[in-house]
């Protein structure tokens, strides 16, 4: 896993971000902000707290810290507010072993005002609306003033007369206005890029804003329109070859003649430029991957509507804290199905290589799993490519003898393990399936291996038995009562720790899991004690850690 830093990502702008990487399998990407509490801690595994911007040496020692200790390879900044001293500081970063994703120092200077990125622009014969004097201004129109060193819609001004411009331009502690004529009706669009360390310039992701609401696209709509993308096209090669790293974001308006210009120019992550994974672009992970785009980079990709809105995350608060927790493992800390995939391919290679094209067993094998065939699975995948009895035996006996390799986790497994480790709760593993299998994966798992590991069939019944949860108990030297469960089981985890004296449970609802919890019909079932159906284990650490 490649750690990747996000910095001041605790707010709404990080949350882009944070999506955009955790769509990379083999990124681990950890969320820095100045508050110890916000929105992202409860989206990501791995949180950190710096000091405030403010104090820059404390805040460059702490990024500085991260890169080192936690090995990360890159730096993405959420906001603004970052971008001058991380474009200084990007050598610095670069001995360190991270690549900062934030353009030339005097590219940023001139991009973080808008008067200088007009001038910016017109150099480089881009269209731009052209700034008023509103002291020269008939007001035929009204002006509308946008804050020289703001972004968004933050700031903005609509003003009808000389004297509304000149009160907006007199506010105490305003930021000085550029006035540009006030524009009735037109049709925005933003232009998302990324441009990798070496100047290599993404697939361009061109869209327009539908709906917008506290100056970010609350829906976007790929856009096709050529004039548009050649505009876009020109616009990205000036700012590569003007020093544009990182990921950056172009805004484009169009005027009822139909002439587009440039807007403004962000260089930043957009806070809706998720729209890019919509149609298979994924920004921060082109800048990590630091590759020329290959030549049908330009063409036609599938089209959306994204639609970004607020969504409520509720964090149980328990009655009481446990003193440890109990987790099963399949589909709780093992990606189950991730597991049997990669012993099915260890197999084929192993006994079937010149049985079946390698393509037509995947597809027979990943159906077979994800179809929930787990007790036929070998069966099942022999029947669907026709083999025969002794076919099917050799395939069964390779999969049993399968080493695999690591034990395949959920991407916030460790960190969460690592948070409830240092709050001084212990932490224990109950399974139902066979014993050397399930301790064949602890053992290969660096993350697992310590935990303590109670199997219920050496307990004499499976869960829900209430044998199996009283064996953890006494194995931990702790009554029931002082126990937490986490599992994906709402009838064998859940209800049978909360019937065997168990404090709390939380039924987790795995993306791809084998069991999918059916929040309505578990609606039905008077539950007993204190029973939560989360999402993730971010939430099980924020739940078991809150005061």
């Amino acid at each position: 896993m490649i750690p990747v830093l996000i910095v001041s990502g605790g707010g709404f702008q990080g949350l882009g971000l944070l999506e955009s990487l955790q769509r990379l399998a083999h990124v681990a990407p950890i969320v820095a902000d100045v508050y110890q509490d916000n929105v992202t801690r409860y989206l990501s595994p791995r949180y950190v707290q710096v000091p405030p911007l403010a104090d820059e040496a404390a805040f460059t020692d702490a990024l500085l810290a991260l890169v080192r200790e936690r090995g990360v390879r890159a730096v993405f900044p959420a906001t603004a507010h970052e971008l001058p001293l991380l474009a200084r500081l990007r050598d610095r970063f670069a001995r360190a072993g991270a690549q900062v994703a934030v353009s030339d120092p005097s590219l940023v200077e001139i991009l973080l005002d808008k008067q200088a990125t007009h001038r910016f622009l017109l150099a480089h014969g881009l269209p731009v609306q052209a700034p008023v004097d509103p002291e020269d201004h008939d007001f035929s129109r009204p002006l509308f003033g946008k804050p020289r060193h703001g972004w968004g819609g933050t700031g903005t001004v609509l003003a009808r007369s000389p004297a509304e411009a000149r009160h907006a331009d007199a506010r105490p502690g305003g930021a000085p206005l550029l006035w540009f004529p006030y524009l009735e009706r037109f049709e925005e669009y933003s232009l998302d890029l990324a441009i990798s360390p070496s100047g290599h310039v993404s697939p361009l992701v061109l869209r327009r804003r539908l709906r917008t609401t506290g100056g970010y696209a609350a829906i976007s709509r790929t856009a096709t329109r050529a004039p548009l993308r050649a505009l876009a096209r020109r616009i990205a090669d000036v700012l590569a070859a003007s020093g544009g790293r990182g990921i950056l974001n172009v805004q484009f308006i169009v005027a009822d003649d139909g002439e587009p210009f440039v807007s403004d120019v962000n260089p930043r992550f957009g806070t809706s430029a998720v729209h890019a994974l919509a149609e298979g672009v994924n920004l921060p992970g082109f800048f990590l991957e630091d590759q020329a785009p290959g030549p049908d980079a330009d063409a036609p990709r599938r089209a959306a509507r994204t639609v970004r809105y607020l969504e409520t995350i509720a964090v149980p608060l328990l009655r009481q804290r446990p003193d440890a927790v109990v987790f099963d493992l399949d589909d709780t800390l093992v990606d189950h199905k991730l597991w049997m995939a990669d012993r099915l391919a260890a197999a084929y290679d192993a006994v079937a290589r010149g049985w079946a094209d390698p393509d037509a067993f995947a597809l027979a094998a990943l159906q077979a799993i994800d179809e929930g065939e787990r007790r036929f699975l070998i069966d099942r995948v022999c029947e669907t490519l026709g083999w025969e009895e002794r076919q099917r035996q050799a395939l069964l006996e390779a999969y049993r003898r399968a080493p695999g390799g690591e034990t395949p986790l959920y991407p916030d497994v460790a960190p969460a393990l690592e948070a409830l480790r240092d709050a001084g709760l212990r932490l224990a593993v109950l399974t139902d399936n066979p014993v050397a299998t399930q301790r064949s994966k602890l053992e290969r798992s660096p993350v697992l291996r310590d935990l303590a590991a109670f199997f219920s069939r050496e307990a004499g019944a499976e869960k829900p038995a209430a044998v199996a949860f009283e064996a953890a108990a006494r194995g931990l030297g702790l009554s029931p009562d002082r126990l937490c469960m986490v599992g994906d089981n709402l009838f064998r985890d859940a209800l049978g720790a909360i019937r065997s004296g168990y404090a709390c449970a939380f039924v987790l609802h795995r993306d791809g899991a084998f069991i999918h919890p059916h929040r309505s019909l578990a609606a039905r079932i008077p539950l007993p004690g204190d029973i939560h159906h989360v999402r993730d284990l971010t939430i099980v650490r924020e739940s078991l850690l809150s005061r």
